[in-house]
């Protein structure tokens, strides 16, 4: 066997491992972009609950579902219960309308957040905060909400 033939079967099989090793690179980062996107959506998704958990308390629910149908019939202390609730739902949106924007969730997720956002947005209560203090988030999602159809809220 000659110097040329040795030369190119060692170039067939340096081929051969680098085409390998770009494959197995490949799977690898799909998995990593799987990974991360799932733990994007579990963040999310439990700071979104978490923003709810007040709501847990019947007193507080009775509260958020009268103002939801008539917020100015609540006292001052219960705005001021429903005002917080609401900041902190909408923080929690924010940070998943970042997440969506940075790709970290899948598409279908990100789609049922905006459907439930068409609804929660038609609340009196969610109205009126968002009139008061929209303003208090970054201006790139506050023009995110204000192209949201509202639809009906319903308990």
């Amino acid at each position: 066997m000659n110097w040329e033939a040795v030369s190119a079967i060692a170039e067939i099989i340096g081929l051969v491992v680098v085409v390998v090793s770009v494959l197995y690179l490949a799977v690898q980062v799909r998995n990593q972009t799987r990974e991360y996107k799932m733990a994007g959506i579990h963040n999310v998704t439990q700071s979104l609950m978490d923003s709810y958990a007040g709501l847990e308390d019947t007193n507080a629910a009775e509260v958020w579902s009268r103002a939801t149908k008539d917020y100015d019939s609540i006292s001052d202390a219960e705005k001021i219960q429903v005002f917080a609730f609401c900041q902190r739902y909408f923080r929690a949106v924010e940070d998943t309308y970042y997440q969506a924007a940075d790709n970290r969730l899948e598409a279908t997720y990100w789609e049922g957040v905006v459907r439930f956002q068409s609804k929660v947005l038609a609340a009196d209560c969610v109205e009126k905060f968002w009139r008061l203090r929209g303003d208090c988030f970054s201006e790139e999602f506050q023009k995110f909400i204000a192209k949201i159809e509202r639809t009906e809220y319903q308990l």
